[in-house]
């Protein structure tokens, strides 16, 4: 069992020595990507998450910056 798993290290470290090579490219496409999507228009669900975050950031922030 062990032998497997060293294995499946072995291959996934490879894999990402070759991503990592030609990585360059595909990452700057990536991050593009990334960047214009929230500027195509946020969904009433994503909203809702946000302003819950705001709310809980406002109640909980307060109070850890105190503690310390």
């Amino acid at each position: 069992m062990k032998n497997k798993a060293v294995t499946k290290m072995k291959k996934s470290s490879a894999l990402l020595a070759q991503r990592n090579e030609t990585g360059n490219i595909r990452g700057t496409f990536r991050r593009k990507s990334r960047v214009r999507v929230p500027s195509v228009g946020i969904s009433p669900t994503t909203l809702k998450i946000m302003e819950e975050n705001e709310q809980i950031l406002k109640k909980y922030g307060k109070k850890s910056s105190q503690g310390q």
